[in-house]
C-alpha cells in the first residue's frame, strides 16, 4: 500500500506542476499543446490498429492454408 501511496502523491505532484506551468502559458500555448498531445494518442492508436490488422492478416492466411491441407 505505502508504494501506491507513494505514487499516487508522485503524479499528485506531477499533476500540480502541469497545471503551474499551464497557467503561466497563454490559451493558445495551452491549445498547442493539447493539440500535440491528441495527435500523439492518434499516431499510437493508428500504430495499433495497424498492428493489429496484421496479426489479422497473418491469422487468416494460417487458416487459408490450414484449410487447404
Amino acid at each position: 500500500m505505502a508504494r501506491q501511496e507513494k505514487e499516487d502523491k508522485e503524479h499528485k505532484q506531477l499533476l500540480e506542476k502541469i497545471k503551474r506551468l499551464c497557467g503561466e502559458l497563454s490559451p493558445w500555448e495551452v491549445f498547442q499543446i493539447y493539440l500535440y498531445i491528441k495527435s500523439v494518442a492518434v499516431q499510437h492508436k493508428m500504430t495499433e490498429i495497424t498492428l493489429n490488422w496484421l496479426v489479422f492478416q497473418l491469422a487468416l492466411e494460417e487458416k487459408r492454408k490450414a484449410l487447404r491441407k
